[in-house]
């Protein structure tokens, strides 16, 4: 029998699927910056052109490590390898919270990330939507929770533990 209840994908359940949570319980997360500290930031990194909004910053424009941590952070967000490869302000917000290592909302920015990726799909010229970093924990946490969910056609799925 197949089970035809609905799963719900939220940012609770993206939080628990990436197991994050604040360092010390009963703490809450720090709060996220401002677009204008994150511009203020990204000029204090060096960034070599004129900045007046995020829409202006080029990551290729940064000094060389926090160009290739920038272009990580958004290779494994958009999929972008090439091009000009220009920050949303979560992504922005994740380089501003590794740098400072302060104890932020990482999983709701990616999440964010990701949902706008969902909502502006229509405006890209293909139809995809490259998050297959995600793809593997939100099946897994799906199937180890739904049992009831059909396994006959387990071949075509990806697991986090396919990869050890």
């Amino acid at each position: 029998k197949i089970d035809t209840r609905k799963s719900v994908l939220d940012l609770e359940a993206f939080r628990e699927m990436l197991h994050i949570s604040p360092r010390i319980p009963n703490q809450s997360f720090a709060d996220l910056p401002t677009e204008e500290e994150v511009l203020d930031f990204l000029r204090f990194l060096g960034h070599s052109h004129d900045i007046r909004y995020l829409t202006d910053v080029n990551v290729n424009t940064l000094y060389q490590p926090w160009r290739s941590f920038a272009s990580v952070i958004n290779k494994c967000l958009t999929g972008k390898s090439s091009g000009v490869n220009s920050f949303r302000l979560s992504q922005a917000q994740l380089l501003w919270g590794f740098y400072h290592r302060i104890n932020i909302e990482f999983a709701y920015l990616i999440w964010e990330d990701f949902m706008y990726q969902v909502e502006h799909k229509s405006q890209k010229r293909s139809n995809k939507m490259n998050y297959p970093r995600f793809t593997k924990v939100v099946i897994n946490y799906f199937m180890t929770r739904k049992p009831s969910i059909s396994r006959r056609n387990r071949i075509h799925w990806h697991y986090v533990r396919d990869d050890a």
